[in-house]
């Protein structure tokens, strides 16, 4: 059964352009470093926009989505709320959860893998006899998500229970 055509991908880069986004890649020093967010005026000048998600080439493609989505969340919960003139946040795969980053964190998981379609995937893949390991292999080719994101959010839905 061929579950992607069920399934439409979170347009994510697509969705940053239109909130006003300049989204790059670059390879960073530091390797636990995803991604960082920047608004400022200051940022014009080199990048031709003051809001602008730069991310970790070093990543696979799935995280570098996941990333993106992460920091979205940022500007959505903590710069609109408190709507600064300037903001920056940095997300490292290696630092301990804040309240905010665990926030972003379920945030992106929610944006990009719905729990509807996420649900009903899941126990699609269960009707068909899959093993678990294949599972969240095929969950995360289908939502283009990391492999971990999927099994926390198998949890957060209560999916293993099934």
């Amino acid at each position: 059964m061929d579950y992607s055509k069920k399934n439409e991908r979170t347009p994510i880069i697509e969705i940053a352009k239109a909130m006003g986004f300049k989204v790059f890649t670059a390879r960073f020093d530091d390797r636990n470093l995803s991604g960082t967010i920047g608004i400022s005026k200051k940022l014009r000048k080199k990048y031709g926009s003051d809001k602008v998600i730069i991310l970790n080439n070093q990543d696979t493609d799935k995280h570098i989505l996941f990333t993106l989505a992460h920091e979205l969340a940022h500007y959505i919960f903590d710069y609109i709320s408190d709507s600064s003139e300037e903001y920056s946040n940095s997300y490292r795969t290696n630092e301990s959860q804040t309240d905010s980053e665990l926030r972003a964190n379920r945030f992106a998981a929610s944006f990009l893998m719905p729990a509807s379609s996420f649900s009903n995937t899941y126990k699609a893949l269960l009707k068909d006899k899959k093993d678990k390991e294949t599972i969240i292999k095929k969950l995360s080719d289908i939502f283009n998500v990391p492999e971990t994101a999927v099994r926390i959010r198998i949890e957060e839905l209560e999916l293993d229970n099934e």
